[in-house]
C-alpha cells in the first residue's frame, strides 16, 4: 500500500509540473495541430522533443548544437529513412567544406517551416544523393559557398517548392531527371539562380541578380517566371527539346539566350543589355514581345535572324 501511495503521490507531482510549464508558455503546444507535447515523446537534450504528434521529425538548433530524432548529431545533419521532417528553428552551419543536410533516402519529404538554413563558411545548405521521390519546401537556405541546393545526376523525381536562394555560391542545382521547381526565388547567388538537367518543369519563379536567371538542358519546359538583373542571361538554354514559354525577362545581360531546337513562344523581353532572345538553330519562335533591348549600344537586336528557325507573329521592331 505504501507503495502504491507513493507512486499516486508522484503522478500527482507530476501533472502539477505539467501545468506550471503551460502557464509559463515553456512547453505549450501551438495553435496548430503540430501538438508537441504528446504521450510517448521523449524529451532528450537541451529541450528537444523527439518526433511531432503528427508523426514528422523534428530538426533543429539549440545553440550550435543540430538535433534530430530528439538525440543531438553533428552537420551534415543525415536523413538516411524514408519519412517527413520538419525544421523547426533557424538553423546555422559553421565550418569550411561542411554541408548543412544531407538526403540520403527515398521518399523522404523536407519542410523548412518557414525557417532558414543559413550557411557560415559551409559548402552546401541541402545536398541530396542518388535517391527518388524527393521534395523539399518552404523556407530559407542562403549564404553557403557553394550552393543552396543540389542534387546528382541519378537522382529522380526531385521537388523544390517555395524555396529562397539568397546569396550563395549557387541557387538551386538540380543536375537529376524529371524534377520540378515552382514558387522559389533566386535572389544574388554568385552562380545560376535555378539550374537543371534534363525532363525538368521550372515554373513560377523568380530570379534576380544571379549570373543567370534559369539554365536548362534539355527536354525542359520553362514556363511563367520572371528573371531580372541577371548579369549573363535571365533565362539559357544549351541542349535541345525545351520549351519556353510565358516568361518575363527584364535588364538582364540577353534576356533569353542560346537557344537551339526549342520553342520559344509567348515571351516578354524587354530592355536587355545585349540580345533580346537569341536564337541559334532550328526553334519555333511565336507569339513574343520583344521592345527595348541593346541597352548597350552594340548592336545587338531584340531577336536574331535564324536560317534555320520558323518565324510566327512576334512583335519585335528594330532596335536602335
Amino acid at each position: 500500500m505504501k507503495k502504491i501511495a507513493v507512486v499516486l503521490i508522484l503522478a500527482v507531482a507530476f501533472c502539477f509540473v505539467l501545468v506550471a510549464f503551460n502557464s509559463n508558455n515553456v512547453l505549450a503546444a501551438p495553435a496548430t495541430k503540430e501538438i508537441q507535447i504528446a504521450i510517448g515523446k521523449v524529451l532528450i537534450g537541451q529541450g528537444t522533443w523527439a518526433n511531432l504528434a503528427d508523426g514528422r521529425v523534428q530538426i533543429k538548433q539549440d545553440g550550435a548544437t543540430p538535433y534530430m530524432y530528439g538525440s543531438s548529431t553533428t552537420f551534415p545533419i543525415t536523413i538516411s529513412q524514408p519519412g517527413s521532417y520538419v525544421l523547426t528553428s533557424d538553423i546555422t552551419v559553421s565550418g569550411t567544406g561542411v554541408n548543412g543536410i544531407r538526403i540520403e533516402a527515398d521518399n523522404v519529404t523536407l519542410d523548412l517551416n518557414g525557417f532558414s538554413l543559413i550557411g557560415s563558411g559551409a559548402l552546401i545548405g541541402v545536398y541530396i544523393l542518388d535517391v527518388t521521390d524527393v521534395e523539399i519546401r518552404n523556407g530559407t537556405v542562403r549564404n553557403f559557398d557553394s550552393r543552396a541546393i543540389s542534387c546528382s545526376q541519378s537522382g529522380k523525381g526531385i521537388r523544390i517548392i517555395g524555396i529562397r536562394a539568397i546569396s550563395n555560391g549557387g541557387g538551386i542545382t538540380i543536375d537529376s531527371s524529371g524534377c520540378l521547381v515552382k514558387g522559389c526565388t533566386a535572389v544574388d547567388n554568385d552562380g545560376d539562380g535555378i539550374r537543371v538537367y534534363q525532363g525538368a518543369t521550372v515554373t513560377g519563379n523568380t530570379c534576380n541578380g544571379n549570373v543567370t536567371g534559369i539554365y536548362a538542358v534539355f527536354g525542359c519546359t520553362i514556363i511563367g517566371n520572371t528573371c531580372s538583373y541577371n548579369n549573363a542571361s535571365g533565362i539559357s538554354t544549351s541542349g535541345g527539346g525545351n520549351t519556353i514559354r510565358e516568361n518575363t525577362c527584364y535588364m538582364n545581360g540577353w534576356g533569353i539566350g542560346s537557344t537551339q531546337h526549342a520553342s520559344v513562344i509567348g515571351n516578354t523581353v524587354m530592355s536587355n543589355q545585349y540580345d533580346g532572345i537569341w536564337l541559334t538553330m532550328d526553334c519555333y519562335v511565336d507569339q513574343n514581345t520583344a521592345i527595348n533591348n541593346n541597352r548597350s549600344g552594340g548592336g545587338y537586336v531584340n531577336i536574331t535572324s535564324c536560317a534555320t528557325c520558323t518565324f510566327g507573329t512576334n512583335h519585335a521592331p528594330a532596335t536602335p
